[in-house]
């Protein structure tokens, strides 16, 4: 078996990795990949920055946010579904 099918089997819902020098990602079914770009060195477009990940008991949040308008604080209360 396959790493990717034993990720999707076991319940895997997202990989991150980073240090590719833009940002990127994909589906595959059910799961994603989540690439962040390097802080120092961009090739193409991408900016400098970082990605907040938020783990919580039911789901992962994530959000890249530009180093020039990164947040002071970080909310990390787990959002409240009606």
């Amino acid at each position: 078996m396959d790493l990717l099918s034993k990720f999707k089997r076991y319940g895997l819902s997202k990989i991150f990795s980073g240090h590719c020098h833009k940002n990127a990602g994909g589906w595959d079914e059910t799961l994603e990949m989540v690439v962040t770009t390097a802080i120092g060195c961009q090739l193409g477009e991408d900016v400098h920055g970082m990605r907040i990940v938020k783990v919580f008991e039911n789901e992962i949040i994530h959000e890249f946010q530009e180093l020039d308008i990164f947040p002071q604080d970080i909310d990390l209360k787990p959002r409240s579904f009606a």
